[in-house]
């Protein structure tokens, strides 16, 4: 038997930065570059608030989660 696919998932709320965030996840990503901060800045258009980190899941279980989640 194949191994089932896994996404990495998690819940979290989408945000729509206003223009003095994104200005500053400019620079927080300047910043990140230096791999010594340890830093990891997602683009605005990514801008989200992580409620729970769920893991790596297998496909066939991601709608099950979606149905309880909903």
């Amino acid at each position: 038997m194949e191994p089932a696919n896994k996404k990495r998932l998690f819940m979290a709320i989408a945000c729509k930065p206003p223009p003095a965030v994104i200005d500053l996840l400019g620079e927080l990503q300047i910043q990140a570059r230096d791999p010594a901060v340890g830093l990891r800045v997602v683009e605005a258009v990514n801008l989200h608030i992580t409620l729970k980190f769920i893991g790596m899941v297998p496909d066939p279980d991601i709608v099950l989660i979606c149905e309880v989640m909903d």
